[in-house]
Formats: C-alpha cells, sequence, structure tokens
C-alpha cells in the first residue's frame, strides 16, 4: 500500500494554520485589554477562532461575530486597531505577544491531547 492509501492522521490542532501576522494582530488587540484579565480572554479568543473556524467548515460562510476562524479576523473585529505596527521596543506588546505565544502553546498541547484520547481504545 502505497503512502497516498494512509489515513490521514489527526494533526495536534483542529485550528487553521496560525501565521506570524495572527500572532502580532493578536497581540494588538489584546493591549486593549487589562493585563491581569489577558490570560484568560487569550485563551477565550483562540476558542472562538477555533469555533468560527469550524463553522465556516461546516456552513461555507464566515461566523456571524468571529469571522473565518483566523487569529487575524479575530483580533480585527475586536480592535479594528490591530493591523497597526508596534515596535519590540514596546514592552506592553512584547508582554502581550509572550502571552499570545505561550496561550497557542498551550492550545496545542490541549488539542493533542484530545485527538490522543479519541484515538485511544476505550476499556468498559
Amino acid at each position: 500500500m502505497g503512502l497516498g492509501h494512509l489515513p490521514k492522521q489527526p494533526s495536534a490542532s483542529d485550528m487553521r494554520p496560525v501565521l506570524i501576522g495572527d500572532a502580532l494582530a493578536f497581540s494588538r488587540a489584546l493591549m486593549q485589554v487589562a493585563p491581569d484579565k489577558r490570560g484568560a480572554t487569550c485563551q477565550t479568543w483562540l476558542f472562538q477562532a477555533d469555533a468560527a473556524d469550524k463553522y465556516r467548515k461546516r456552513f461555507a460562510r464566515l461566523h456571524p461575530d468571529w469571522g473565518n476562524g483566523s487569529l487575524m479576523a479575530h483580533a480585527t473585529a475586536h480592535c479594528p486597531d490591530a493591523l497597526t505596527s508596534h515596535s519590540l521596543d514596546h514592552a506592553e506588546f512584547c508582554s502581550a505577544l509572550a502571552e499570545v505565544l505561550t496561550a497557542l502553546q498551550a492550545w496545542r498541547s490541549f488539542k493533542k491531547s484530545c485527538a490522543e484520547q479519541s484515538r485511544s481504545p476505550k476499556s468498559f
């Protein structure tokens, strides 16, 4: 059996690929949130973006509140200025970017764990 016939393995995340522009825009939007609320807000936004992507795939249209499922679309929905540039010399931006990267890493681990659990045999 050739490689083309192997079933596709579930990925660690069903969410759209995250590009650097997504992370930067997401960080800029997160700057509008109080620092002590950023972690929880970031997790919420990641779940919403994932839900929007699933909605887009299922219904072939944008989610009415959360867009196409990209982090950039989600960020600009929360903060129209999310596409403006900030330098890495900006301490608050660096803090928000670190929060986003940490949340993305936790998200990927969570999705991988869920995928592994769904593949493991169930014992009765």
